[in-house]
């Protein structure tokens, strides 16, 4: 059995009756992992802003205390300026 699904926005590029008469299944399913999706989005802006592998890799070589090793310039959150590029709903679940 062959099945397809579409999660994508251009459903109308799929030939639906062409899928059908070879007897194959579709489902379009647009509001699959949305707030998922947004949450990965929003984890990766945190962490290019945190930073926290380079944070890790300098840590595991420290032979004295961390703060005297913190990174340098560290910018606050509420000082940063964050722009998302869609008004979908994957962008609309991120704001």
């Amino acid at each position: 059995m062959s099945w397809r699904r579409a999660v994508w926005r251009r459903l109308r590029e799929i030939d639906i009756s062409a899928l059908a008469s070879a007897g194959i299944p579709f489902a379009n399913n647009p509001d699959y992992g949305t707030e998922e999706v947004a949450d990965h989005a929003l984890a990766m802006i945190l962490s290019l802003h945190r930073r926290p592998w380079e944070h890790d890799a300098r840590a595991r070589g420290y032979t004295s205390g961390w703060q005297v090793h913190s990174l340098k310039p560290r910018s606050r959150s509420n000082r940063t300026t964050v722009g998302v590029v869609g008004v979908g709903r994957i962008g609309t679940a991120v704001y």
